[in-house]
């Protein structure tokens, strides 16, 4: 929110001034991770594909892609895409979070990934 005031004073020192109150909105950016698939098991070492849909009315700025709490990739133009190697067995959590020009934020909902010995 912002108050906008203008004040203006006459050559006889009369003071008069007025004033605005704007609220700006902004709708946070949509984004889904589209890949890989929830519940997906690969064998190590695995290739995981990660790919995103992001949008936003304003514009998105970039897509960070994580892998737990660890950022992986930022990707600032579509296709939204990268790739990471898992050499260590386990079960991993993915997701994606898009920002837009004004930044404003949205993760994606996790998607779990398992990938068990050769």
């Amino acid at each position: 929110m912002h108050k906008i005031i203008a004040a203006a004073v006459d050559n006889s020192g009369a003071l008069a001034h007025s004033s605005v109150t704007i609220t700006a909105s902004n709708t946070p950016p949509t984004v889904t991770l589209t890949s890989p698939a929830d519940g997906t098991t690969l064998t190590a070492p695995a290739t995981i594909e990660l790919s995103a849909d992001a949008s936003d009315a304003n514009g998105i700025r970039w897509v960070v892609f994580w892998r737990g709490d660890h950022p992986i990739a930022l990707k600032g133009t579509a296709p939204y895409t990268t790739s990471t190697t898992i050499t260590t067995p386990g079960t991993y959590t993915f997701g994606a979070e898009a920002y837009d020009i004004f930044g404003a934020r949205t993760k994606s909902a996790p998607v779990t990934v398992t990938v068990k010995a050769p």
